[in-house]
C-alpha cells in the first residue's frame, strides 16, 4: 500500500491558518521531509475544519482565534485525537518518524511552558513573516491529493 492511499485510510491533518506565511512555510517544510505521505494538510479557515470541530468547543475556540495549529489523529475515526498549539506541532514531527520523533521529545517540557513559547510567535507571526492577502499559494500537483478544503 502506498503512503497516499495509506493516509486516505487513516488520515493524519495538520490545521493552519490559511494566510499565515509561516505557516505556509511549514507545511512546505512538512511535505518536504514527509517521505511516506503521513500527514494531510488543511486551513483554519477551510470547511473541513469548521465541519470537522462543529460540536468541539476548545476546536472552535482555536478556529475563531486562528491563532493555533491544530493536529488530528486519525481524522476518519470516531476515537481522532486532536492537538493545540505547542503539543499539535511536536505530536505531528513524532508522527513523521525517522529522525524528528526525536523533536517531539520536547513533549516533557510543561505544556503551559510550551504554549507560552508558542504563543508568542503566534501574536508575532505576521509581523515577522507577513501574510497573504487572500490564502497561500495552491500546492504542487504532486501534492494536491494531500490538501483538503
Amino acid at each position: 500500500m502506498t503512503g497516499e492511499s495509506a493516509g486516505q485510510q487513516d488520515r493524519h491533518v495538520l490545521f493552519v491558518d490559511g494566510v499565515c506565511v509561516l505557516c505556509h512555510h511549514l507545511v512546505r517544510f512538512v511535505l518536504k521531509i514527509d517521505h511516506r505521505a503521513v500527514l494531510s494538510f488543511s486551513t483554519l479557515q477551510g470547511e473541513t475544519a469548521r465541519r470537522l470541530f462543529a460540536g468541539h468547543a476548545e476546536a472552535e475556540a482555536q478556529l475563531r482565534s486562528l491563532a493555533s495549529v491544530v493536529y488530528v489523529r486519525h481524522c476518519e475515526r470516531p476515537g481522532q485525537e486532536i492537538f493545540y498549539r505547542s503539543t499539535a506541532a511536536l505530536r505531528s514531527l513524532r508522527d513523521l518518524g525517522g529522525f524528528w520523533w526525536v523533536l517531539s521529545w520536547f513533549t516533557l517540557i510543561p505544556r503551559p511552558l510550551r504554549d507560552w513559547v508558542y504563543d508568542v510567535i503566534a501574536r508575532c507571526r505576521y509581523r515577522w513573516f507577513g501574510k497573504h492577502e487572500e490564502a497561500c499559494p495552491l500546492p504542487l500537483q504532486e501534492h494536491a491529493g494531500r490538501f483538503l478544503a
